[in-house]
């Protein structure tokens, strides 16, 4: 085959389903985490969650027809109940800053996401990926709740 479509198969490359687990306990051990204790339960896909300060991330699988990517969410906020505009407005100013992540809207709540195919994306990138989201979910979750007086996620935990 031609240089674009090699059909080799890279060394550090996840093919299956079961690699890219595995490449995710190694990220998870890599900072310090039991993979086991940091599982979700009762998902389709697997899935794993992570706390750093105030944020919680969660790391999932995605399988489509064509490829595997790995997917990291971090819930931070639940819609404030007034000036929505103003905050809309301030997410969108917040996006222009980020990098390999992005705010968004879903279900009434606030959540910083970034999503990644899995090929030729080794242990040391998802670890980047994972610090990257996780300080920026610490960072802003913060600032936009005092902000906009807007109640901050918490695992498990619906606004009153």
């Amino acid at each position: 085959m031609g240089i674009f479509r090699s059909k080799k198969k890279k060394a550090d490359q996840p093919i299956t389903l079961k690699e890219c687990v595995a490449m995710i306990e190694e990220v998870l051990k890599t900072v310090g985490l039991n993979p086991s204790e940091q599982r979700m339960r009762n998902q389709n896909s697997p899935g794993w969650f992570v706390q750093r300060g105030s944020a919680v991330i969660y790391i999932f699988l995605i399988q489509n027809k064509k490829t595997l990517s790995v997917r990291f969410v971090s819930p931070i906020l639940f819609l404030p109940e007034d000036l929505i505009t103003p905050f809309y407005r301030r997410c969108l100013e917040i996006n222009m800053e980020l990098m390999n992540c992005a705010l968004g809207a879903t279900n009434d709540q606030i959540a910083l996401v970034s999503e990644r195919p899995l090929h030729n994306l080794d242990v040391d990138q998802m670890v980047y990926l994972l610090h990257t989201i996780s300080a920026v979910a610490d960072d802003i979750d913060d600032k936009l709740a005092k902000e906009f007086k807007a109640a901050m996620y918490v695992q498990g935990i619906e606004p009153s």
